[in-house]
């Protein structure tokens, strides 16, 4: 069947190439190590055969990236206690309290700062994957994993932009299964550590290829995938001239927001019971509701791909 498109080239999906916490810690007490070394000279006083005169401390700019600066020849080397074991800022953790040394892993191995083995198995026992009835907000602060809760994509499909006689496509069937960790620091960081899976079906009407340059079901499909799919198929569909198009979601971080660039790290910020996060333009809301150790999430933001329906829910540890 042939039919008329404008092809336009979806954008290519931006790796994620940065971690919260972790590297962090340990550059900032390179730096406190830094400073603490040159302070500890003053108290000991000027050397036999040297002049006692003030010493400008070292610039921050003099000193090399990512390493401690040279010492000056005055300056005594031999480590003092606050030096050796110097206690790192409360704030260059991603979720608010520092973990301990062995729970921090270097940039890459785990996301978020996190070790994997110190994360619990899921405890779903008395978790329930209803939609809270009441708007409550409350404190997101903490380290959260997600439960298993199934969730429903509905309403249509945006392709508004693709030179389509059309600019939406009715969803007949679609669901999503989120899970990982998300962790929200008192300093208003976040590090999204999720993984969300799932599947859709939705139809492009016979309209959709009421214009002048041919192209089939099989051609209109790889252009979809700069909406947020891991992959689209598209075949013919006699009943309605049209396609039926199936997509499936394979998105590392987004919490369910499916995009080209979902949020892995960035801020976020509460005000009420609506949970706003943003990163670099890119920015999700959703209701919250905390009660005890649960955090339940319902996402407000429409996605090119439908609105996702259901409750997010995780658990605190």
């Amino acid at each position: 069947m042939q039919r008329a498109l404008i092809l336009v080239a979806g954008g290519a999906a931006l790796a994620w190439a940065g971690a919260c916490g972790g590297q962090s810690v340990r550059d900032d007490a390179r730096r406190d190590l830094s400073g603490s070394v040159n302070s500890t000279d003053a108290q000991n006083g000027p050397r036999n055969g040297e002049v006692e005169s003030e010493t400008a401390p070292i610039p921050p700019s003099s000193k090399p990236a990512g390493s401690n600066a040279k010492l000056q020849p005055s300056v005594d080397p031999t480590p003092t206690d606050a030096q050796s074991s110097p206690e790192p800022p409360s704030a260059a953790s991603p979720f608010g309290a520092e973990p301990a040394p062995d729970e921090v892993e270097p940039i890459g191995s785990t996301a978020c700062g996190v070790a994997a083995a110190t994360v619990p198995e899921k405890d779903e026992a008395g978790a329930s994957c209803e939609t809270p009835t009441t708007e409550c907000g409350g404190d997101v602060v903490g380290i959260w994993t997600v439960i298993d809760c199934p969730l429903a994509l509905r309403g249509d499909v945006n392709v508004a932009g693709f030179g389509l006689g059309c600019t939406a496509a009715r969803i007949t069937s679609g669901s999503l299964h989120v899970s990982g960790t998300w962790i929200a620091g008192a300093d208003g960081r976040v590090c999204d550590d999720t993984h969300t899976e799932g599947t859709q079906e939705f139809e492009l009407p016979s309209t959709c290829f009421d214009v002048g340059i041919v192209a089939s079901c099989e051609t209109v499909a790889r252009p979809l995938t700069s909406l947020g799919y891991d992959t689209v198929e598209c075949i013919d569909n006699p009943a309605t001239d049209g396609c039926t198009c199936t997509g499936t979601f394979d998105q590392h971080g987004g919490l369910a927001a499916i995009s080209l660039d979902p949020i892995r790290t960035g801020s976020y910020s509460v005000m009420g019971e609506q949970l706003t996060i943003v990163d670099e333009g890119n920015e999700s809301t959703y209701a919250h509701c905390v009660t005890d150790d649960t955090l339940v999430l319902t996402l407000s933001t429409v996605a090119n791909v439908g609105q996702v329906q259901g409750a997010i829910v995780l658990r605190k540890w």
